[in-house]
């Protein structure tokens, strides 16, 4: 298995968030997170996104597909993780694993 690192971090603002969308809010994370890790978003090989309630507390039925075109991430391979409150920790894992796995 391979070594993984996170090498970038960033996150939105906490809070009630009603004034932003789903797609705003993973971008006030992402745009940080890249410029930690000095990359772009080709240099971004694939992404695991974490969401619950896709189509119930939201209208968007493909949060992972709009999220990532939103953040300009088109290029990467994608899939989205759901698992009610640990979607984030699930994400997480599916990214370590991928990458650790090779």
């Amino acid at each position: 298995m391979r070594k993984v690192a996170i090498i970038g971090a960033g996150n939105s603002k906490f809070g009630n968030r009603s004034d932003v969308n789903i797609m705003e809010l993973a971008f006030e994370a992402v745009k940080p997170a890249l410029e930690d890790a000095e990359a772009t978003a080709k240099d971004i090989e694939f992404m695991a996104l974490g969401s619950t309630g896709a189509g119930a507390w939201y209208a968007e039925l493909l949060p992972a597909i709009v999220t990532a075109e939103h953040c300009g991430l088109t290029g990467a391979g994608l899939v989205r993780c759901e698992a009610a409150c640990a979607s984030g920790s699930a994400a997480f894992f599916t990214a370590y694993s991928a990458i650790a796995t090779g």
